[in-house]
């Protein structure tokens, strides 16, 4: 049987309460996803996606992520990874400027991304003569399009920035492996 602890803490009260939920099974013997979502007047319990208990809470307070074990006979306590919520709708994401070196003419941008359903991701690219995005010398940004993926323009630097966007579960987001850009010398 797991056992999960909701508690309030007031740092400038010292006003404290605490809450255990027993969570049938066992739990301890491998590795499964825990998820604790607290709408209004609930704390509703998920182990590997499945809803195992609700409890009965509620606060005005922000609550904090504290991870613990206080058994000495279980396995060491290992999180791979925590989310915490409020997940973005959107993020952007800025590369750092790319210098080719000399001045030569940009032909595609291709991406190797995973868009899972109720997500996107808009590619645009910029380019200048210079380092100094702010020099007044740079292009505005323009959309690289999926296909053909073609940036057609000629300089020596150019940055790209990924746009991000969900409207699906907030478990769900686009996940870039890698872009690679080709060009041909002037």
């Amino acid at each position: 049987m797991g056992f999960h602890r909701l508690g309030q803490h007031r740092d400038h009260g010292c006003a404290t309460s605490n809450r255990t939920t027993a969570i049938p099974g066992t739990w301890t013997s491998a590795k499964h996803e825990y998820r604790i979502d607290w709408p209004a007047g609930n704390a509703v319990f998920f182990i590997d996606g499945t809803q195992v208990a609700t409890s009965a809470f509620s606060t005005g307070l922000s609550l904090r992520v504290i991870a613990s074990d206080p058994t000495t006979t279980a396995p060491v306590l290992t999180l791979d990874w925590v989310r915490v919520a409020p997940y973005a709708a959107s993020t952007t994401f800025t590369s750092a400027v790319i210098d080719a070196g000399a001045t030569v003419g940009w032909d595609t941008l291709v991406r190797d991304v995973d868009l899972p359903s109720g997500t996107t991701m808009t590619i645009q690219v910029r380019s200048g003569p210079n380092a100094n995005t702010g020099s007044g010398s740079w292009t505005g940004w323009t959309t690289v399009s999926a296909t053909p993926n073609s940036i057609t323009r000629s300089s020596r630097y150019l940055q790209y920035q990924l746009t991000f966007t969900t409207s699906g579960t907030r478990f769900v987001s686009p996940a870039v492996r890698s872009i690679q850009l080709a060009y041909h010398v002037s």
